[in-house]
């Protein structure tokens, strides 16, 4: 994946979990957890221009996006959008079957190392709400510090270099 100038692997693989692109067979399951967590409104059906329809959102919301593999199962998505001046947002979301099985912890770290081999980014940034203590803990074991908010949303920042 090029990106800025600099290049990103295409696919990586560690302890079982791969991140590789974004298919459209992907969509549709994306699109039901993305609906059950909150972030988009879409029906969660079947079909060919719903898939399609999430596959574009996906792609044009994020600039650097890769699926989630657990063995040869997708198991979620990891992503950056925002990404201006050194400094990017990113997102993950893990598939309901793959959770607290440590899918998300070690393709976080597969994600990360991947971007501190590249030059274009200085700092990541994270979002998530103090309902979510797996989201929390796995952002301050990977090192992120909270930067804003209390309670409801917060702000958690990364520094790459």
């Amino acid at each position: 994946m090029k990106i800025f100038g600099g290049r990103l692997p295409a696919r990586a693989r560690q302890k079982g979990i791969g991140l590789r692109g974004l298919r459209l067979a992907d969509a549709n399951p994306l699109l039901c957890a993305l609906k059950e967590a909150g972030a988009i409104a879409p029906a969660c059906r079947e079909g060919l221009l719903n898939k399609i329809s999430v596959w574009f959102w996906l792609k044009k919301k994020y600039r650097i996006l890769y699926s989630i593999e657990s063995g040869n199962e997708l198991a979620g998505f990891v992503g950056l959008f925002n990404i201006q001046n050194g400094s990017a947002e990113g997102s993950m979301l893990i598939l309901k079957g793959h959770r607290n099985a440590g899918t998300g912890e070690t393709a976080l770290r597969l994600f990360l190392e991947m971007l501190k081999k590249c030059d274009f980014l200085k700092t990541i940034r994270a979002r998530t709400t103090g309902d979510n203590p797996a989201a929390l803990s796995l952002l301050k074991k990977m090192g992120f510090k909270k930067v804003e908010g209390a309670g409801g949303e917060m702000m958690f920042e990364l520094e790459l270099r």
